[in-house]
């Protein structure tokens, strides 16, 4: 439905959330522009460390170890991930009726077998 509005937005700022902001708003189809005021990506990021420069990459590092993860596996995940998004995304379009919390889908459910269990007759 966004890519039809043919929609363009421009995001201030080249730092870790304007470009993540970016990114995200790209993957729905939206035209994007991102200004940054400096000569370098990164806004607060880039501090100046010389043990971590900033380069073009940003891998995943293990939160157990600090070691970078598997590149590969990196992919395959975020491939899968963004696949479910999408899924999820067709998924409510196809759905009507209000938006609902998991925890009310829960509680209904819950409520139902009481009811169930009890002998009160279910619906």
């Amino acid at each position: 439905a966004v890519s039809r509005l043919n929609l363009e937005v421009v995001v201030v700022g080249a730092g870790i959330s304007g470009l993540g902001a970016a990114r995200q708003l790209r993957s729905f189809g939206v035209n994007v522009k991102v200004l940054e005021a400096k000569s370098k990506i990164g806004g607060r990021l880039v501090v100046g460390v010389k043990y971590r420069p900033v380069t073009d990459e940003c891998p995943l590092l293990d939160a157990a170890t600090g070691k970078r993860a598997n590149p590969l596996c990196d992919r395959i995940v975020d491939e899968h991930f963004n696949c479910l998004l999408d899924a999820l995304a067709e998924w409510k379009r196809s759905v009507k009726g209000a938006d609902l919390s998991l925890n009310v889908v829960l509680f209904r459910e819950e409520l139902l077998n009481y009811r169930c269990q009890s002998g009160i007759e279910c619906i």
